[in-house]
């Protein structure tokens, strides 16, 4: 017989650490890190990789995933620097 772990909900496994959420203490909706890295670039219009990170609470690495999946998607636009920094652009700003 084996037995199963359980997981309980809020705990820190790597499974779930992948996907942080939380609820919005005002409307209840759930906020993942790809949330906040969008209301990021939408709020700012133009924000550096780290000052994106640093408003979703996320290392710079996961960030940049993150980022990469939202102009995949065609919500935002990524330029780099000279020196390769990623810069993210709201959509309608990229384009002017």
């Amino acid at each position: 017989m084996s037995k199963k772990k359980r997981i309980k909900k809020g705990s820190n496994s790597a499974k779930e650490s992948h996907f942080s959420t939380e609820k919005d203490g005002i409307s209840g909706a759930i906020i993942s890190d790809i949330d906040r890295i969008h209301k990021a670039v939408l709020s700012a219009m133009k924000i550096d990789i780290d000052m994106a990170a640093k408003a979703a609470n996320v290392s710079r690495e996961r960030a940049e995933e993150l980022s990469h999946i939202l102009e995949k998607k065609g919500l935002i636009k990524i330029k780099y620097t000279f020196f390769g920094r990623q810069i993210l652009y709201a959509k309608d700003f990229a384009a002017k």
